[in-house]
């Protein structure tokens, strides 16, 4: 299942309630107040998650998305169990 970076740059607060209303709360972890990883069998490019969650256009704040390749960094033993959940 892809799994996504959400980065926001402006109103992370928004960008959080955009995200809870789109995606069941198993599909999001938060990262820290700034950073979530969205991961959802329907969503396949950063584009369809900005689409879906309606953040096309700057509405709801500016983010940043970005398609897990791989990754590595050291972190709370939740963010690679998450992670490791959605097949990464």
């Amino acid at each position: 299942m892809p799994v996504f970076s959400v980065v926001a740059t402006s109103t992370p607060v928004e960008v959080e309630k955009k995200l809870n209303n789109t995606f069941p709360p198993s599909d999001i972890y938060k990262v820290d107040d700034k950073q979530w990883f969205v991961s959802s069998a329907m969503i396949n490019t950063p584009k369809e998650l900005c689409e879906k969650a309606a953040f096309s256009n700057g509405e709801g704040g500016t983010v940043i998305v970005v398609l897990f390749a791989s990754y590595f960094g050291f972190h709370n033993r939740g963010v690679w169990e998450w992670l490791t959940s959605k097949g990464l």
